[in-house]
């Protein structure tokens, strides 16, 4: 777990996220019991909706996307985005599904998902993003961007994209001067393979789900199989990576260990998963079952999870920027 990688809230994967979380927020806001699992794709023509929605929201999906587009992109890094194309083919969730959630919130479908509380991580994590915040305010780079960031080797890989090759030598030593203000001095190393001009989904397709590892962790932490946007709070690849990693702050304080592992194991319509943690300690892991008691709908009224504006979240950085402040 010595590196961290990230991309900026341009980069095509991370806009897809965004839009899901979008989807879900706006149907909540109107129907606090929503059921949402909303997908997307992004290409340089088409944004492509789709996924199971139960609610009874009233939403212009059409302007909710060209909202979307205009906020993160514009017309400078997408020339013309007025004329992509909304293809909305969003459905109505199971009835199966809807039934078994009549009484109260529990597992709709079955998962394996893991928490994860390393205390200078997340430091690392939010310094980064930090710093990139601070180098978007300086240079006119587009909001694409993506990084390697490895502590022990003392190394920062970063690709920009939007400005010319003569920019990059100043690039590095303001990334460079960044790092001081942390007592760090690290090797940088921007735009390897040299300009990068256009960028976003003029460049890339974007899907949602494909940066879950970057959304949690920032990468190289145990994972479950699902992805955490788009969907509501009875999904638990979203509800369990926030229930497991609380857990493993918990833990982490009571065993005086700095790193800590919470795998959570539900089927559907469980109430409370079972849990097995795993702390480390002097290059050696602990592996034992846990007793915990609390439901998911009581754990959902507890975090007040509903009240969050996830699709900020994602633009902040994803699933750090919610527990840094639960974990205070």
């Amino acid at each position: 777990m010595k590196t961290i990688e990230l991309v900026g809230y341009g980069h095509p994967d991370r806009f897809a996220d965004y839009i899901s979380e979008k989807i879900l927020v706006e149907n909540l806001k109107q129907d606090p019991k929503a059921k949402v699992a909303a997908e997307v794709m992004v290409t340089r023509n088409i944004v492509f909706l789709g996924g199971e929605i139960y609610s009874k929201a009233k939403i212009d999906y059409k302007k909710l996307v060209y909202e979307a587009i205009e906020k993160i992109y514009g017309n400078k890094w997408w020339p013309n985005y007025q004329n992509v194309r909304i293809i909305n083919d969003i459905k109505a969730q199971s009835p199966e599904l809807i039934k078994i959630q009549q009484e109260e919130i529990v597992a709709a479908d079955q998962g394996v998902i893991y928490g994860f509380y390393n205390q200078k991580r997340y430091e690392r994590i939010i310094m980064l993003y930090q710093i990139i915040d601070s180098l978007q305010k300086k240079f006119p780079i587009a909001p694409d961007w993506k990084l390697l960031f490895n502590q022990e080797l003392k190394e920062l890989s970063i690709s920009v994209c939007g400005v010319k090759a003569k920019v990059h030598p100043n690039i590095n030593l303001f990334l460079k001067q960044q790092f001081l203000k942390y007592n760090l001095k690290i090797n940088v190393i921007v735009n390897p393979k040299g300009e990068w001009l256009i960028g976003g989904p003029l460049s890339d397709t974007g899907l949602t789900g494909r940066k879950l590892m970057i959304d949690t962790f920032g990468a190289g932490v145990s994972h479950g199989g699902g992805a955490f946007c788009g969907k509501d709070f009875s999904k638990v690849d979203k509800t369990g990576v926030l229930i497991a990693s609380k857990l493993a702050y918990k833990i982490a304080q009571q065993k005086k260990v700095k790193t800590v592992l919470v795998e959570l194991n539900y089927k559907i319509g469980d109430k409370i998963p079972k849990v097995i943690v795993r702390t480390y300690k002097k290059n050696k892991m602990f592996e034992f079952n846990y007793n915990y008691d609390l439901s998911l709908n009581d754990w959902i009224k507890e975090a007040n999870i509903l009240e969050v504006d996830w699709s900020e979240i994602v633009l902040k950085g994803g699933v750090i920027f919610y527990l840094k402040d639960i974990l205070k």
